[in-house]
């Protein structure tokens, strides 16, 4: 079994997950290495995002690599903002319109291709949801549903896949953002079974047995073990 994995990631808060999920009953240390400068994300799918960063670390570290792309989709936005979740609110606003109208693969490619000095804030893309969905008068009465994805891309030292793993989380968009803990959109989703709170108000051990991620990491470790 593989003994030593780099994370293609420079994100704190999924730097700090990814710790607690690769504890040490996993067997597997994962390290961050100060060599991975990390791509721009120019893919328009999570997989494809996922593997550019797992095989650009794993050719700068010399090293099996993991690399993760995730996002939130919500029902009432058409899907949106999914592999674009990070850059959203920095779009221009036809093009957020044209998205959740009709997110061709053409379009999120442009999107996720157009250059962006400096990536929003994560407070500044969950208001901007906020107000796309307070704009969708059909679903002004309705819970608005949305799911969480993380997928997982582990790459070989030379870049070659060894494993990729997609999960998703069920829940429901908040009126508001609510909670400090966690960080994204954890302050305005809430994950089933924890319907009465969001993700930002639950511990970590609650939020990592629900979380797409927590999902995500736990089926890669399982592939893992049955291959040894």
């Amino acid at each position: 079994m593989i003994k030593q994995i780099v994370i293609a990631s420079q994100n704190k808060g999924k730097l700090d997950e990814f710790r607690r999920l690769f504890g040490p009953e996993s067997g597997i240390e994962l390290i961050v290495d100060e060599r991975f400068i990390p791509p721009d994300e120019v893919e328009p799918t999570y997989y494809g995002n996922a593997t550019l960063k797992a095989i650009v670390a794993a050719r700068q570290c010399c090293a099996f690599a993991l690399g993760e792309d995730s996002g939130i989709e919500i029902m009432a936005l058409n899907g949106m903002p999914g592999p674009l979740s990070a850059r959203f609110a920095a779009l221009p606003e036809e093009m957020r319109a044209e998205l959740i109208e009709n997110p061709s693969v053409r379009l999120m490619r442009l999107a996720a291709c157009l250059r962006i000095d400096e990536l929003p804030s994560a407070a500044e893309n969950n208001e901007l949801l906020l107000q796309l969905i307070r704009e969708q008068a059909e679903y002004a009465l309705l819970p608005i549903g949305a799911r969480y994805v993380s997928h997982l891309v582990l790459v070989d030292p030379y870049g070659g896949v060894v494993l990729r793993v997609e999960c998703s989380a069920y829940g429901r968009i908040l009126n508001f953002p609510t909670g400090t803990g966690g960080f994204g959109h954890d302050p305005i989703i809430s994950l089933w079974p924890h319907v009465d709170r969001s993700v930002a108000q639950l511990t970590p051990v609650e939020k990592d047995a629900v979380s797409h991620r927590g999902q995500a990491v736990r089926l890669l470790l399982e592939h893992l073990r049955r291959s040894v």
